[in-house]
């Protein structure tokens, strides 16, 4: 009697090993990490349909932790563990992927050891009384899951080098002697000496054959200060006029080209204060009679 009673508990042991065997059996190990671990298969945890972990308690996670803080964070193991502690719990959690509200399922499991030393808490004064087995490491069963939790950090943007600067402007004035120009106290076309339409015709050929990428051209007359100053001012305004409409002719854009006159408000000459019109006084102010030309252009190679 005492030998079937015997017989049977031996057999009701391996029946139940198997059984506990048969509950823990594994999938094909996934790699994490540094090293392969082996999950259980899906369909032997009791939740069937995943538990969704506040992703806080899991960042809490660390080795050092025993089995009562992890199960205080994450709740007991999802998966029957065994009559006997073992040295690994099996979780299955839901993660959100951050679109919307699509989540993915997700293996995690702790692995339980004797570490070579036991952490203690900084804030305590004495040592403390530490549970032999801690946890010694996590893993996930693929790496998605883990980077949802710990995502990569971003590659930083290459910057985009700024674009170069523009070439610079460049400002040339040309002055041209309004006595080579025109008779004195005349301005129209018809005026214009042979001498002054080479120098116009020389002019214009040159911006247009040498100079590149003309942003504008400004033709300012200036007077000397002999007669009224409402006089000299229009004659400033015609002669600068007249150059103006003349190198249009010759080919340059009207677009880039403006007319103006500042008549005797901007002499160079010094030929004292007298303004009695005499030939020495005429000759003195001629370099103030003149048509001054600025152009703008940008430099290129």
């Amino acid at each position: 009697m005492r030998k079937n009673q015997m017989k049977r508990f031996s057999l009701t042991a391996v029946a139940l090993s198997a059984a506990i065997l048969s509950a823990c059996a594994t999938q094909p190990t996934a790699a994490t990490g540094e090293q392969s671990v082996s999950f259980p298969e899906l369909s032997r945890t009791y939740l069937k349909t995943g538990h969704f972990v506040e992703p806080s308690a899991l960042k809490q996670i660390s080795t050092g932790l025993n089995r009562d803080q992890v199960r205080l964070l994450l709740g007991n193991p999802h998966f029957n563990e065994g009559l006997v502690p073992k040295s690994e719990w099996n979780y299955v959690f839901n993660l959100y992927t951050g679109n919307a509200r699509e989540y993915i399922t997700c293996q995690y499991q702790v692995h339980y050891g004797v570490p070579e030393q036991y952490p203690q808490p900084v804030s305590h004064s004495e040592a403390v009384a530490t549970d032999k087995s801690v946890v010694l490491a996590t893993y996930w069963d693929r790496q998605e899951c883990k980077d949802l939790l710990n995502p990569p950090p971003k590659a930083e943007p290459v910057p985009v080098p700024p674009p170069p600067p523009p070439p610079p402007i460049v400002i040339r004035d040309i002055t041209l002697d309004a006595d080579a120009l025109f008779p004195f106290a005349r301005h129209g076309r018809n005026d214009l000496f042979p001498e002054g339409r080479s120098k116009l015709d020389a002019l214009a050929q040159s911006l247009l054959s040498e100079v590149k990428d003309i942003h504008s051209i400004e033709v300012i007359g200036h007077t000397d200060r002999i007669g009224s100053d409402s006089a000299n001012q229009l004659l400033s305004e015609r002669r600068a006029r007249t150059v103006a409409d003349y190198l249009v002719d010759r080919g340059l854009s009207s677009s880039l080209i403006t007319a103006s006159g500042r008549g005797e408000k901007e002499p160079v000459s010094q030929c004292g204060t007298s303004e009695r019109q005499t030939p020495a006084l005429i000759s003195c102010l001629q370099p103030d009679r003149r048509v001054v030309v600025t152009v703008r252009a940008q430099v290129t190679e």
